[in-house]
């Protein structure tokens, strides 16, 4: 939190549970891509013309700066653990391979409020419109330093009606809010008061007033916040897979893959409307995982099948499968350490 990045990223794009090949494909592509870069092309042509990010197109694939649970967790982790000038290698989120280049780390700015007086330039304008919002701005910004109220100009003239009819005001904000260069104005604002340049975005022109700033809060101010973010981001699961893992090495868990695979025969989708296991699967009981003293078999999974809520989707079976099968391990394995713990500690 103590730190912001700012990141330009090239995205290869994947759909969905993404076939096997479909997954190599687009890794070879941002492989091919990150080969380019590194020869000498430039990251920002590459991101224009190859980036399934659409944005990519107007900023080059820079995403400004953005702080801690900002971005999907994977992102992140790859962009605040690189230096600075660093291009990664492709990184996997729920979106695809990304290409991340560090750009630059700074200390995290806080929060600003401000109130802005904003001359909309619809996208796609041609240049009659593009210089007549400019020189509509510029006249706002003439009277403003004549004296006049910024509340009353805000009232009068900003195209952004929602804050307009509270003297332009917009709620508190921090850094990844608001688009790169409306953001660096309003943080450039020195003291309470102070009065922007007029301001160039993609939504059109802005005049900024800053209304008040915030500093980083203590860690004691902002721990349940940060809490509560932890475990909506899905860092909570990411902690916990990994608490799972320490668990399978200290009581030498074993998994017979064979025995898991005659979920993906004779499991369809057929079996799944019937709403009913296969008389066949039924009739299996081979172990089908074990660790400490603890042997489990296909009948114990297939209890576990039946009673779970998710179930299995019949789009994705074999995918269902292993997620109902890693949280049947999961569950029996933290209970196993819970129970020896409350043996040690009675």
């Amino acid at each position: 939190m103590k730190t912001e990045v700012n990141v330009s990223h090239i995205l290869v794009k994947l759909k969905n549970n993404p076939a096997s090949e479909d997954t190599l494909a687009a890794y070879e592509k941002a492989i091919a891509i990150r080969t380019r870069i590194q020869i000498g092309e430039s990251f920002e042509s590459i991101a224009r013309g190859t980036s399934d990010d659409p944005t990519a197109k107007t900023n080059g694939g820079n995403l400004g700066y953005f702080n801690a649970f900002q971005m999907v967790y994977p992102f992140e982790n790859a962009a605040f653990k690189n230096d600075t000038g660093i291009v990664t290698m492709p990184v996997r989120t729920k979106y695809g391979y990304h290409i991340l280049r560090i750009n630059d780390k700074r200390e995290a700015q806080g929060k600003v409020k401000v109130a802005h007086i904003m001359i909309a330039v619809p996208r796609g304008s041609g240049k009659k419109v593009i210089d007549s919002a400019k020189v509509k701005i510029y006249r706002i910004s003439k009277l403003l330093n004549k004296g006049e109220s910024f509340t009353e100009l805000a009232k009068k003239y900003s195209d952004d009606r929602g804050s307009a009819r509270d003297g332009g005001e917009l709620p508190w904000f921090g850094t990844g809010r608001m688009v790169p260069e409306f953001e660096k104005a309003a943080f450039s604002l020195n003291e309470n008061g102070d009065i922007s340049e007029p301001a160039q975005t993609n939504f059109g022109w802005h005049i900024i007033k800053r209304i008040g700033k915030q500093d980083l809060e203590s860690y004691n101010e902002l721990k349940h916040q940060l809490k509560e973010k932890v475990y909506k981001s899905g860092r909570a699961k990411i902690a916990m897979q990994a608490f799972v893992n320490k668990l399978k090495d200290k009581y030498n868990f074993y998994t017979d893959s064979a025995k898991l695979s005659d979920y993906d025969n004779l499991i369809t989708s057929e079996v799944i409307n019937s709403g009913r296991l296969p008389e066949k699967l039924l009739e299996f009981n081979s172990i089908l995982f074990s660790f400490a003293d603890k042997n489990y078999d296909q009948s114990d999974f297939n209890r576990y099948i039946m009673n779970s809520k998710s179930g299995i989707d019949p789009d994705f079976i074999k995918t269902s499968v292993l997620k109902l099968f890693s949280e049947f391990v999961s569950q029996e394995l933290i209970q196993y350490e819970k129970q020896r713990l409350e043996i040690i500690l009675s």
